[in-house]
């Protein structure tokens, strides 16, 4: 499984999410989604800031 940073998860999801929202907003809840994801064991992250890496769980 592959290690992304937030930015790279950004980048992908940036079409799905809504055009509503600005760079800022989206960039807020591409956090609270992984966020999210940490709290319920679904991925984790090695690292921290802008060296951080997300990957998916087993």
């Amino acid at each position: 499984m592959g290690r992304d940073s937030a930015g790279e998860l950004e980048a992908v999801l940036s079409g799905s999410l809504s055009a509503v929202l600005n760079d800022k907003q989206q960039s807020k809840k591409v956090s609270n989604i992984l966020q999210a994801m940490k709290r319920e064991g679904i991925a984790d992250v090695d690292g921290v800031g802008h060296v951080a890496r997300w990957y998916l769980k087993k």
